[in-house]
């Protein structure tokens, strides 16, 4: 029945406004129209730092990890951790804002056997990151669990189906702006990405491809 009305519900609401979280509210009124109840978790996820109804304050009692080998969260009592986390965001970190994440400037490319993993900023990023207004912890806390674990998935995805000589340097530096390589040609130059860019090879690197 909900499914239904959720349906239902969906063009009403995209007549008011297309907003992105159109379907959402459809959702939400139709589980009103049943009177449908929820119970509200805020622990099972983090998206937006500084967030309310979110698991944030788990994360503000971590005072250490590895940046670049952050613990199996199955084992980290008497810490706690969400369960997932939500992508929504530009996540930058420390307080220089020198290191960041956005999904969006992942190269659609990383997949590729002969695509670089992402670079990952030094181990002790969360350590420096301070518990401030701008919740730098958080931001760090984020990247640097979604970098890691991500080149870690990249890694067995291509040690799977790839050949055994695959491309498996972290190289790929996501940012804001780039401030290398900003004449290659996307259409015809190897690794040439808008919202990335490669380092720690010479600077003549393109020329020895």
């Amino acid at each position: 029945a909900l499914s239904v009305l959720w349906e239902r519900y969906m063009r009403p609401v995209l007549e008011q406004d297309k907003d992105i979280l159109a379907d959402m509210w459809a959702y939400s009124i139709g589980a009103a129209d049943l009177g449908l109840k929820h119970t509200t978790l805020d622990q099972y996820m983090i998206s937006t730092w500084g967030s309310h109804g979110q698991a944030f304050s788990w994360v503000d009692e971590w005072k250490k990890m590895s940046c670049n080998n952050p613990p199996d969260m199955r084992n980290i009592n008497p810490l706690k951790s969400p369960t997932f986390l939500h992508l929504a965001s530009n996540f930058k970190a420390p307080e220089s804002k020198e290191w960041m994440f956005h999904k969006g400037h992942v190269p659609a490319d990383i997949l590729d056997c002969d695509s670089p993993l992402i670079k990952e900023s030094p181990d002790e990023l969360f350590n420096i990151s301070p518990k401030d207004r701008e919740h730098r912890n958080q931001h760090a806390w984020i990247l640097c669990n979604t970098v890691a674990r991500l080149n870690k998935v990249l890694f067995l995805y291509k040690e799977k189906f790839c050949p055994k000589d695959f491309e498996r340097r972290k190289l790929v530096r996501l940012i804001q702006r780039k401030t290398k390589d900003r004449h290659c040609d996307q259409r015809r130059d190897k690794w040439c990405y808008p919202l990335a860019q490669i380092e720690d090879l010479p600077n003549n690197w393109r020329d020895l491809l």
